[in-house]
């Protein structure tokens, strides 16, 4: 999990991340204020 105040390279590090580990992450920006509505649903996914 990373988390942190706004604009303190969260984006940057999840980029560098991905490029060595080579794996997909779920991301979730919980700044969003799209987050505060109940729009999600859960589904089953396999990775």
């Amino acid at each position: 999990m990373i988390s942190g105040i706004r604009h303190c390279g969260k984006s940057v590090l999840l980029i560098q991340i991905m490029k060595k580990t080579n794996r997909r992450p779920l991301y979730l920006n919980f700044g969003d204020p799209r987050c505060e509505r109940k729009e999600f649903t859960i589904s089953k996914r396999h990775i």
